[in-house]
Protein backbone atom coordinates (compact mmCIF):
# COMPACT_ATOMS: atom_id res chain seq x y z
CA UNK A 1 0.00 0.00 0.00
CA UNK A 2 1.54 3.36 -0.68
CA UNK A 3 2.16 6.29 2.22
CA UNK A 4 1.43 9.47 1.92
CA UNK A 5 2.62 11.30 4.76
CA UNK A 6 3.28 15.73 4.71
CA UNK A 7 3.89 17.95 6.99
CA UNK A 8 2.09 20.97 7.03
CA UNK A 9 3.56 24.58 9.03
CA UNK A 10 1.29 27.41 8.74
CA UNK A 11 2.69 30.83 10.06
CA UNK A 12 0.76 33.75 11.45
CA UNK A 13 3.33 36.39 9.96
CA UNK A 14 4.56 36.82 5.79
CA UNK A 15 7.08 33.95 4.51
CA UNK A 16 10.45 35.26 3.50
CA UNK A 17 11.00 32.64 0.66
CA UNK A 18 14.60 33.73 0.56
CA UNK A 19 15.25 33.43 3.93
CA UNK A 20 13.27 29.44 4.53
CA UNK A 21 16.12 28.70 1.55
CA UNK A 22 19.05 29.90 2.94
CA UNK A 23 18.05 28.54 6.43
CA UNK A 24 17.56 25.29 5.13
CA UNK A 25 21.15 25.37 2.88
CA UNK A 26 22.20 26.41 7.14
CA UNK A 27 20.44 23.14 8.09
CA UNK A 28 22.10 20.72 5.74
CA UNK A 29 19.40 20.64 3.15
CA UNK A 30 20.09 20.61 -0.70
CA UNK A 31 18.33 21.03 -4.21
CA UNK A 32 20.44 19.04 -6.51
CA UNK A 33 19.94 15.28 -7.29
CA UNK A 34 22.10 12.84 -7.48
CA UNK A 35 22.89 14.07 -11.25
CA UNK A 36 22.99 17.77 -10.13
CA UNK A 37 19.17 18.30 -11.11
CA UNK A 38 16.97 20.63 -9.20
CA UNK A 39 13.36 20.47 -9.50
CA UNK A 40 11.05 23.20 -8.99
CA UNK A 41 7.65 24.09 -9.40
CA UNK A 42 6.93 27.62 -10.91
CA UNK A 43 3.82 26.94 -13.37
CA UNK A 44 -0.03 27.05 -12.53
CA UNK A 45 -0.22 23.65 -13.86
CA UNK A 46 1.33 22.29 -11.12
CA UNK A 47 3.85 20.92 -14.05
CA UNK A 48 7.86 20.46 -11.89
CA UNK A 49 10.62 22.22 -14.00
CA UNK A 50 14.17 21.12 -13.97
CA UNK A 51 17.18 22.89 -13.51
CA UNK A 52 21.10 22.82 -13.12
CA UNK A 53 22.78 23.45 -10.05
CA UNK A 54 24.42 26.18 -11.69
CA UNK A 55 21.65 28.23 -11.89
CA UNK A 56 20.13 28.08 -8.15
CA UNK A 57 20.33 31.59 -8.06
CA UNK A 58 18.26 32.39 -10.84
CA UNK A 59 15.63 29.29 -9.81
CA UNK A 60 15.28 30.93 -6.46
CA UNK A 61 14.83 34.70 -7.60
CA UNK A 62 12.26 33.29 -9.69
CA UNK A 63 10.31 31.16 -6.92
CA UNK A 64 10.97 34.71 -5.14
CA UNK A 65 8.84 36.48 -8.09
CA UNK A 66 6.41 34.40 -7.96
CA UNK A 67 5.55 33.57 -4.52
CA UNK A 68 5.27 37.40 -3.89
CA UNK A 69 2.85 37.51 -6.48
CA UNK A 70 0.60 35.23 -3.97
CA UNK A 71 1.01 32.33 -6.58
CA UNK A 72 2.25 28.54 -5.12
CA UNK A 73 5.83 27.76 -5.75
CA UNK A 74 7.70 24.68 -4.98
CA UNK A 75 10.71 23.36 -4.60
CA UNK A 76 12.38 19.48 -3.67
CA UNK A 77 14.91 19.42 -1.09
CA UNK A 78 17.08 16.54 0.04
CA UNK A 79 18.52 16.19 3.68
CA UNK A 80 22.39 15.95 2.80
CA UNK A 81 22.95 13.58 5.81
CA UNK A 82 20.34 10.48 4.52
CA UNK A 83 19.39 11.92 1.20
CA UNK A 84 15.58 12.10 2.54
CA UNK A 85 13.63 14.23 0.23
CA UNK A 86 11.20 16.21 0.18
CA UNK A 87 8.69 18.40 -2.50
CA UNK A 88 8.83 21.76 -0.35
CA UNK A 89 5.47 23.97 -1.47
CA UNK A 90 4.88 27.59 -0.25
CA UNK A 91 1.51 28.78 -0.05
CA UNK A 92 1.45 32.09 0.44
CA UNK A 93 -1.82 33.34 0.51
CA UNK A 94 -2.11 30.87 4.04
CA UNK A 95 0.91 32.16 5.15
CA UNK A 96 2.26 28.34 4.70
CA UNK A 97 4.98 25.66 4.11
CA UNK A 98 3.66 22.05 2.73
CA UNK A 99 6.54 19.53 3.10
CA UNK A 100 5.39 16.23 0.94
CA UNK A 101 7.73 13.54 2.29
CA UNK A 102 8.19 11.19 -0.59
CA UNK A 103 11.34 10.89 -1.26
CA UNK A 104 13.02 8.23 0.80
CA UNK A 105 10.80 8.75 3.40
CA UNK A 106 12.11 8.57 7.07
CA UNK A 107 10.27 5.86 9.09
CA UNK A 108 10.21 4.32 12.28
CA UNK A 109 12.50 1.27 12.56
CA UNK A 110 10.60 -1.70 11.73
CA UNK A 111 7.53 0.61 10.76
CA UNK A 112 5.71 1.96 8.09
CA UNK A 113 5.14 4.79 10.11
CA UNK A 114 7.02 8.36 9.40
CA UNK A 115 9.70 9.32 11.53
CA UNK A 116 7.78 13.18 11.72
CA UNK A 117 10.67 14.14 14.81
CA UNK A 118 12.73 13.19 12.32
CA UNK A 119 12.03 15.67 10.00
CA UNK A 120 10.93 18.13 12.26
CA UNK A 121 14.91 18.47 14.06
CA UNK A 122 15.96 18.97 10.61
CA UNK A 123 13.97 22.28 10.06
CA UNK A 124 13.57 23.48 13.17
CA UNK A 125 15.21 26.99 12.49
CA UNK A 126 12.21 27.69 10.44
CA UNK A 127 9.58 26.64 12.73
CA UNK A 128 8.53 29.88 14.89
CA UNK A 129 6.45 29.81 18.29
CA UNK A 130 3.41 30.98 16.54
CA UNK A 131 2.91 28.45 14.30
CA UNK A 132 0.82 25.52 13.61
CA UNK A 133 2.22 22.24 12.94
CA UNK A 134 -0.18 18.93 11.53
CA UNK A 135 2.14 16.01 10.58
CA UNK A 136 -0.49 13.35 8.28
CA UNK A 137 -0.03 10.62 7.27
CA UNK A 138 -2.45 8.51 4.94
CA UNK A 139 -1.59 4.63 4.27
Amino acid sequence: MSVQASIEISFNEDLDILNVLEILEELGWQYADDLGKISFLINDDFEWEIGKINNLNMIKNILKIRFETNKITGIIIFNKKGGEGCLFHFMPLKREIMMLLSIRRKKIPETNITDFSFYLNEIYQIIKSDCQIICNQIG
